[in-house]
Order: C-alpha cells, then structure tokens, then sequence
C-alpha cells in the first residue's frame, strides 16, 4: 500500500509535509448501480452527477436502493444502501447497491477522506482497516492507481450501506487567512468556499490574478487590457471602469 498517512477521528491541526502538491485527483472511472425487483438503473458521473433511486414496496415485499456519485475536478463523493425486508410469499427481497471509482496520481498528492457511521468507508486499497464506523484520515499518497469501492446484495431482509469523500489538499499546510485554521478545513467544513476547485478558499486569491492560475502575468495583463473602459473583475480601484489606475495596480502586483 502506496502511502504516508496520518488518522484521526476528528482533525484539527495535522503534522504533515509542507509545500504545494497535485491539485487534480485524476478520476479515471466513476459508475454506480441500483437494482430491486422491477427496477435496475446505472449511471457514469462523467455524465453529471448520479442520483439513483429503486423503490419497491408490496404486500409481500420492501425493497429500497439508493447510489449517489459526483465528481469535481478535485474530489469525488459517492455512497449506496441496499435495503429489504421480505413480508412473506414465495419471493424473497432482492436488493442491490453499489458504485466504482478509479482514479490515477502521477506525483505525490496529499488527500483528505471522510466517511461517517451512517455510510461506514467503502472498499479502498488506500485505507488500512480495521476503521472507526466515523472517521477521517489525511494523508499522502504516492503515484499509482487507488479505487474506492462498494458492492451491496440483500438477499431476503437485511441492510448494507457504504460511502466515501475524497478530496486532494494542494497544500496541507496553507493558511491564506491566517486564522489557525488550515484552508482545506475551512473548505470542507463549509466555512470557505472554492467554487473554482483550485483548493484555495475564494476569498484568498491572489490579488490580480485575472486568469485563476495562481500568479499575475501576460494573461492577465491581456484580459485587463480586452476590459478597458468597462467594468469587472479588471477594476481593482473600484470606481467603474478599468483604466489606467487599474493598470498600476496590475503592474504592482506581476508575478
């Protein structure tokens, strides 16, 4: 198994590697799967995000089926329950739920996994067992291929569920608003957003990157200069319209 690991059940402050790593997660495959007597539905989350729903409920049966899978260019969520309950009758309940997501690093890429006692972790060949029924772990793993996994079969009555969060950390160790708190919490905790998948809390772009791309050059420069006299994310001055003063300011902050 391909990893430097730090688990922990709640985390707080993490002791691990500084510096700036993978910002891509690399999914490779992304399916799920939900099936109950008189219904059988699947999905790519390649597609969208999955959704999947198979409920069925008779006088002689309960059968319910649920897979949820979504991907951002730095993350993926997915989970699956197989519930069923045969009443009586000839036919037994027959459930299945499940998902598969394959993805590839080509460096070193740090990474925060998060599941919970409702959707205990799925099936990885990145997570060491035995695991808590609530947990998360962070931690680097190294280039190769990682798989998170989940097959579930009732077969006359009983319940199955499993689910996983992944997301990749840039950098473990950055804290752009200096409140003690690292960025990937803020982000995972709701409490900053990163609505552009960089790993960095909107609020903490760098001032004048124009571009997204984490510095301020040429092509920022050449967005400004396309917004001259309107308005927009050019005008740093704030008074309307990009010009001149706007400019400086660009020139100021290059690199």
């Amino acid at each position: 198994m391909r990893q430097a690991s730090l688990f922990v059940s709640l985390v707080s402050s993490c002791l691990l590697v500084s510096g700036v790593h993978a910002a891509s997660i690399g999914v490779t495959t992304a399916t799920a799967y939900t099936s109950t007597t008189g219904c059988s539905e699947s999905c790519d989350a390649f597609d969208g995000p999955c959704s999947l729903i198979c409920d069925n409920q008779t006088d002689t049966l309960v059968e319910f089926a649920t897979a949820q899978l979504a991907l951002t260019p730095i993350s993926f969520t997915a989970s699956a329950t197989a519930d069923g309950i045969t009443l009586g009758g000839k036919t037994e309940a027959h459930v299945m739920a499940g998902f598969n997501v394959e993805f590839t690093l080509t460096e070193p890429t740090f990474v925060y996994v998060e599941w919970n006692i409702f959707f205990p972790v799925a099936e990885t060949n990145f997570l060491s067992p035995p695991l808590p029924a609530d947990g998360i772990w962070v931690g680097e793993l190294q280039p190769g291929s990682y798989f998170a996994h989940a097959d579930h079969m009732v077969m006359g009555e009983g319940a199955q569920a499993s689910g996983i969060f992944v997301r990749v950390i840039p950098d473990p160790d950055a804290d752009c608003d200096g409140d003690g708190v690292f960025d990937y919490l803020e982000i995972v905790n709701g409490t900053q957003q990163d609505a552009d998948f960089d790993g960095v809390p909107d609020d903490c772009g760098v001032e004048g990157d124009l571009d997204g791309d984490g510095a301020v050059g040429a092509s920022d420069l050449a967005i400004l200069l396309g917004a001259w006299g309107g308005s927009g994310d050019a005008d740093f001055d704030g008074d309307g319209s990009v010009g001149a003063s706007d400019l400086a300011v660009l020139l100021g902050l290059w690199g």
